[in-house]
Formats: C-alpha cells, structure tokens, sequence
C-alpha cells in the first residue's frame, strides 16, 4: 500500500503472488509430485491443484516435454 504525502489522504494497494518455479501443486516444494502432475496435465487429466505459471518453466506459454525436464533440473540443482 501506498498513501500520498499531500495531505490528500490517497491511497493505491496493490496484490503480488509469487509462484515457485516448478512448483506446480503448490505445495511450497519441488518434487516428483509436480513432475507428475504436469505430466497428467499433459495427457489431459485434471490435477486437482495446477498452477500454470509454475508449470511452464522455460516460459513459452505451452506445457510439454521441456517443462518436465526443466522440473527435474530443478529437483537436481541443475
């Protein structure tokens, strides 16, 4: 939040959420539970958590083979 110094009492708020790269079932880790719920998402299952932005670790808005991989680089350090 931010308030004028003027007297005039304004005021803006505003929200940030931050995801966990690979974080795709958040649950504040990255593990093989986000590798598979990605995969299932790929094959059109429904994961009952999903979080897209978390999921699309090279960020080119499509979730494939790469963002799996990019997971496992996670989990491994790379």
């Amino acid at each position: 939040t931010v308030r004028t110094g003027d007297g005039s009492n304004l005021f803006a708020s505003c929200v940030v959420t931050v995801w966990l790269r690979g974080d795709v079932n958040a649950d504040g880790q990255v593990n093989i539970s986000d590798v598979s719920a990605l995969i299932d998402y790929i094959y059109g299952n429904n994961p009952p958590v999903f979080i897209h932005k978390a999921a699309d670790t090279n960020f080119d808005n499509q979730f494939n083979i790469s963002d799996v991989s990019g997971i496992i680089d996670i989990i491994y350090g790379y």
